[in-house]
């Protein structure tokens, strides 16, 4: 053979060889791959949106009075039994000129205790700072929330706080002048009010709200946790109330939010359960409940939720018929897609309490993850689950699982169809 055919045959091979091999690359390029995904940490809230009922032992107060009224209470205030909730006045001039009056008396108050206390107290002014700032930020959680007598209290605290600090950084030595214009203008109300004409006292101890709708006696509070889903679905009338109704008095301090829920959200809850509800359209803020009734005719229909609650404000003491959350559950684990999830039958060995070990085979919930470079089955017990994830118990109980681990924060998860244990992913 001669060196030209010989080049040319040398030649020939090493074209095959790249070929050969940009054939590989290509096709390791383009072929499909697995698709994965890195566990993550994740909390999680179980919610339901339903539509609630509030339920109070309510009792009206009739004015049995003449003339204008002047409430001396805000609305979710607590009162005392034969408590003033309101006087009232020969005139309209004559009431607002009281309200003026109470209202500067106790911005007199306030000041003289202030002015009193200087050289007797130390004050920290940066004490007094965070205070101002976290009355600042209740202030405008409040102005949100709209609640209303709550604003009034805040505007106050933060006032009284601010003058304080003027005081402790020596801004001000003194409120001498403002105490003065505040004695004369209470002094010439003094002249321009008049004595009351009469006072309407509460029937009973508790909160007291001056908005009524007619359904304060519709749904009996003795036997609120009786209530059926047929009496939450039933369509109830208010009754009329009195036009010398001028509010009323919740006389227990627990009141009730009932509701109507499906049964795969029945069976997530039972009789003594605490949760929380959240009311999105009337505050930001999460209120403590407890489960007192479940009530259906089987564990496939529909459940009346009873729920009790004791935290009251002047915004919950309005309310009637809302958007409820029920915040059942919060779950802290490790989130995976559901696509993720695989069924497969392991054999592996259980211990017991007692330390004896027996060999056990079934099918199990599981992931692929990447170990190297190759797949891992893994069993998961599954906390909380929806159709895209599933929220994961990263410590499981060890009796639980058939696999030497579970899945842990930041494993590379295979997601997809034909996969097994010992599948290269390289």
């Amino acid at each position: 053979m001669n060196k030209k055919l010989l080049k040319r045959i040398l030649l020939i091979l090493a074209i095959l060889l790249a070929a050969v091999y940009v054939g590989v690359q290509v096709y390791n390029l383009f072929r499909p791959g697995i698709k994965t995904e890195t566990a993550t940490h994740a909390t999680v809230t179980d919610s339901v949106r339903v539509e609630g009922l509030v339920v109070r032992k309510e009792k009206l107060l009739e004015n049995t009075t003449s003339g204008v009224i002047s409430y001396e209470v805000s609305d979710g205030t607590k009162v005392a039994k034969n408590g003033v909730i309101a006087s009232s006045y020969a005139s309209a001039e004559a009431a607002t000129a009281e309200s003026q009056r109470v209202e500067l008396k106790n911005e007199l108050d306030k000041l003289e205790n202030l002015n009193k206390s200087v050289g007797t107290t130390a004050v920290n002014p940066d004490n007094v700072s965070k205070q101002i700032y976290q009355r600042l930020y209740s202030l405008k959680t409040d102005i949100n929330d709209y609640n209303l007598s709550k604003i009034l209290s805040d505007r106050t605290d933060t006032l009284n706080l601010i003058n304080q600090w003027q005081m402790a950084t020596g801004k001000t030595k003194t409120f001498s002048e403002r105490i003065q214009s505040l004695k004369e203008e209470v002094a010439a109300l003094d002249s321009q009010s008049s004595n009351a004409t009469g006072t309407i006292r509460a029937s009973a101890a508790g909160y007291f709200v001056k908005k009524t709708d007619g359904y304060e006696n519709v749904y009996d509070y003795d036997d609120v946790k009786q209530l059926t889903v047929e009496d939450l679905k039933e369509q109830r009338e208010p009754k009329a109330v009195s036009e010398n109704t001028i509010g009323k008095v919740c006389e227990q301090f627990d009141w009730y939010i009932a509701c109507v829920v499906p049964a795969d959200t029945a069976i997530r809850v039972a009789v003594g359960d605490q949760i929380s509800v959240s009311l999105p359209f009337v505050t930001s803020a999460e209120v403590p409940a407890k489960v007192v009734a479940v009530n259906q005719t089987d564990v496939d229909s529909e459940a009346a939720l009873i729920l009790r609650c004791s935290y009251m404000d002047s915004t919950l003491a309005n309310i009637r018929n809302e958007t409820v959350l029920l915040n059942i559950g919060t779950f802290d684990g490790i989130k995976i897609s559901q696509n993720a999830i695989h069924f497969e039958t392991v054999t592996g060995e259980i211990s017991d309490s007692s330390g004896s070990t027996t060999t056990e085979t079934r099918e199990v919930k599981g992931v692929y993850v990447v170990e190297g470079s190759e797949l891992k089955f893994v069993q998961v017990v599954p906390m909380y689950s929806t159709g895209n994830y599933v929220i994961c118990d990263p410590e499981p109980d060890p009796g639980e699982l058939l696999t030497e681990k579970t899945i842990s924060l930041y494993d590379t998860v295979a997601i997809g169809g034909n996969l097994y244990d010992g599948k290269s992913v390289g």
